[in-house]
């Protein structure tokens, strides 16, 4: 899962060195919030790494509130590819609100990730991103899904993944299937499983 985390982080830290916010607020957000104090219409951003990496991100709508400290962006994808144009990683994500001071990021509106080498991908509806303990996280009442190209599936709530240690988790109502090879032969075995915490 280390590719899926570098996905993640990768994607974080995109977000979290944009100097701007993207997203398509309603009215009522407007007149609570106030103007914006930028706003960008169609944002496309290249970040190269070196000659190994890079990671393109793109926004519908990009807005930036100085007075509270927010940077919104709505309608967004990435991609992220290697020197030689490959793709690494993409996702997805309706909604992503970054507080600039503590580069603490809500993505919302329906979250996808796709790591190409760990063949995996991860849903849900909304995750929170502690740049601090730098940990990903989904509230306890949010499903989040697993899905390896192998056919395993995993999926719960309380999901929580440390991204450094490469350790992800679930605190209850686990379910899936583990797509398991057989060591001796091609063949490969199903394992149910589950819990009802």
């Amino acid at each position: 899962m280390r590719a899926a985390s570098g996905a993640i982080i990768a994607i974080l830290l995109l977000v979290s060195s944009c100097t701007f916010n993207y997203g398509e607020a309603s009215l009522a957000d407007d007149l609570e919030r106030g103007l914006p104090d930028t706003s960008l219409v169609e944002l496309r951003q290249l970040i190269v790494q070196g000659d190994r990496r890079r990671i393109e991100l793109r926004a519908g709508l990009a807005e930036y509130y100085a007075e509270d400290g927010l940077q919104l962006l709505y309608d967004v994808s990435f991609e992220e590819r290697n020197g030689d144009g490959e793709l690494l990683s993409y996702g997805t994500a309706g909604e992503i609100q970054l507080t600039v001071e503590t580069e603490d990021v809500e993505l919302g509106g329906g979250v996808e990730f796709y790591s190409q080498s760990e063949e995996t991908l991860i849903t849900s509806e909304r995750f929170t991103w502690d740049s601090d303990e730098r940990i990903l996280r989904a509230a306890q009442v949010e499903s989040v899904r697993l899905e390896r190209d192998d056919g395993t599936v995993i999926e719960g709530r309380g999901f929580e993944a440390r991204l450094a240690e490469s350790l992800f988790s679930f605190a209850a109502a686990s379910r899936g299937s583990l797509v398991v090879e057989d060591a001796g032969s091609d063949e490969e075995a199903a394992a149910e499983a589950g819990t009802d915490d």
